[in-house]
């Protein structure tokens, strides 16, 4: 993932990036409304995004516990 091997991608590592991203939110989506009003020549007050359908699977190995 972005050049980290899987073994260095963490939990904690994620949680990190999301913190940073976190803080930056509100200039990220500022940016991302200006570029979606100039690629589309919208006009428009509200921006609203729904990201329910977004999901994440894992296969995990069969242990004896379960």
């Amino acid at each position: 993932m972005l050049g980290i091997p899987d073994a260095e991608v963490t939990k904690d590592r994620l949680y990190r990036t999301l913190d940073g991203l976190r803080a930056a939110q509100q200039a990220i989506a500022e940016d991302w409304k200006k570029h979606l009003e100039t690629l589309f020549d919208l006009d428009y007050d509200w921006l609203l995004y729904d990201i329910t359908s977004t999901y994440f699977e894992r296969r995990f190995p069969r242990s004896e516990n379960r």
